[in-house]
């Protein structure tokens, strides 16, 4: 039995997802079969779409930063050509970037970063010269 959130997806895109998986809506979306299987697989690896990670977004850029890692509350992930495929609290180390790196190798395909404010409540699906430019893994 289909979930509301996947029935109200369904209804506003027309699609059905893959895998009975369906794709990140807090903004214009394209999808495609490929976006939702990068969905699934990287829901599998960081969690579920809106994780918080840390009850406060200050603590979580203090602890962080003992950490020597950087903290991206409400970050956008999206994969080339303008699919958001993840969002939610992410953190920015060597762990989580190799993990990047390796889907990416795998997909031969790019992943963009993106804060909050570049990523989410776009009018449209982004192209990827805009991608290109707020993209922080490249910046960290």
């Amino acid at each position: 039995m289909k979930k509301k959130k996947e029935r109200v997806i369904e209804k506003v895109t027309g699609f059905t997802g893959a895998f009975g998986f369906s794709v990140p809506t807090d903004t214009n979306v394209k999808v495609s079969d490929e976006s939702n299987r990068v969905t699934k697989t990287l829901t599998e690896i960081f969690g579920y779409c809106g994780k918080m990670l840390y009850g406060s977004k200050s603590f979580g850029r203090e602890d962080c930063e003992k950490k020597g890692w950087i903290f991206i509350p409400n970050a956008n992930l999206f994969l080339e050509g303008g699919y958001k495929v993840w969002y939610g609290d992410f953190i920015i180390n060597k762990t989580n970037k190799s993990k990047l790196n390796k889907l990416m190798s795998k997909l031969n395909k790019r992943i963009y970063l993106l804060y909050e404010s570049t990523g989410r409540f776009l009018a449209e699906p982004p192209i990827d010269t805009y991608l290109q430019e707020h993209d922080l893994l490249n910046k960290f």
